[in-house]
């Protein structure tokens, strides 16, 4: 066991401490002992192994909080190991089998545990993934998420007849074929005479 270079210097009146210049992602163990005048007491027993802070655990897979037909809003849990410091994290992503080599396509770096993705082509297949940073490191990336952009809905079917009564027409259709991959939420009706 080595001595340590100590925040405070060798000689505390606490009883805690913060030891620094230790190299990163590696184990140390830590003795104490106390002093009275010039007299010292034995040393305390010998603690666990306590590991310093390196990269961040990899982030979990992506997820797709909104998809458009040019935007995919991307977010993943935070990554936790008990260490403190800023974590940063870059976001890869490609067009599906655009990119053979893993480390190509679009690397975009955020400070927040989600991305708006913008610029995308409509109807086409995206593969995104992140890792994270912390001190310089990098963790591995995360697991890939695919998903698709929205296409336009296509039409709906020609509006029928349902009923009629006084100033009033009541009519009907049937819903398209294809939604464009995300729900239909609203039509719009046009009538001349």
């Amino acid at each position: 066991l080595g001595l340590v270079s100590w925040q405070n210097g060798n000689v505390l009146s606490a009883t805690s401490a913060t030891a620094t210049g230790l190299k990163r992602q590696q184990g140390y163990y830590f003795q104490v002992r106390t002093q009275r005048s010039s007299a010292w007491s034995d040393w305390s027993g010998t603690s666990a192994e306590f590991i310093t802070c390196g990269a961040p655990p990899r982030p979990n897979k992506p997820f797709a909080s909104s998809i458009s037909t040019t935007t995919v809003t991307l977010g993943w849990s935070q990554p936790t190991d008990g260490c403190k410091g800023d974590i940063r994290f870059l976001v890869n992503y490609w067009e599906d089998g655009f990119f053979d080599d893993f480390d190509s396509g679009i690397k975009k770096e955020t400070s927040t545990n989600s991305y708006e993705v913008n610029g995308l082509v409509r109807g086409e297949t995206y593969d995104f993934r992140v890792k994270a940073s912390r001190y310089g490191l990098w963790s591995e990336y995360s697991e890939e998420m695919q998903t698709t952009t929205v296409t336009v809905p296509s039409s709906p079917g020609t509006p029928v007849y349902r009923s009629a009564g006084g100033g009033w027409i009541r009519i009907g259709w049937s819903k398209p074929v294809s939604s464009g991959g995300s729900p239909v939420t609203h039509y719009r009706i046009y009538y001349r005479n």
